[in-house]
């Protein structure tokens, strides 16, 4: 690597988050599909620790290709609100640094909201 820049290492906390927005990349970047609803319910997180994917990017029901120039024909925005990207609240084209937005939102949600059982 140049200038002796390595990767930081991922903790197996933050893996899940690693796998969805490599998911919401790969949906984007190869198969040219912006997801459009990445929420909280959208998000499957895996405990096995046998598995290597732990974080897995769900409910592609509001995606639509990347090259589409036409609206969805909803007469109504589409996706989830607690977690939209601002700029779509104001009527913003949805684009791909939405979706990493809002998977902001939903890792803030998380640890605002989550409790972590007595104990642990």
């Amino acid at each position: 690597m140049p200038f002796g820049v390595r990767p930081l290492p991922i903790s197996p906390n933050a893996q899940p988050t690693a796998n969805v927005l490599s998911g919401h990349r790969t949906l984007y970047n190869s198969h040219r599909i912006l997801h459009r609803d990445v929420s909280l319910l959208n998000i499957l997180i895996d405990d096995d620790p046998t598995r290597l994917g732990k974080g897995l990017l769900i409910d592609l029901d509001l995606a639509i290709r990347r090259d589409r120039t036409s609206a969805t024909g909803a007469s109504y925005r589409t996706g989830t609100q607690d977690f939209m990207a601002p700029a779509l609240l104001n009527g913003n084209a949805q684009c791909f640094r939405h979706g990493l937005e809002s998977s902001f939102y939903v890792l803030l949600w998380i640890a605002t909201f989550s409790t972590v059982p007595h104990g642990d």
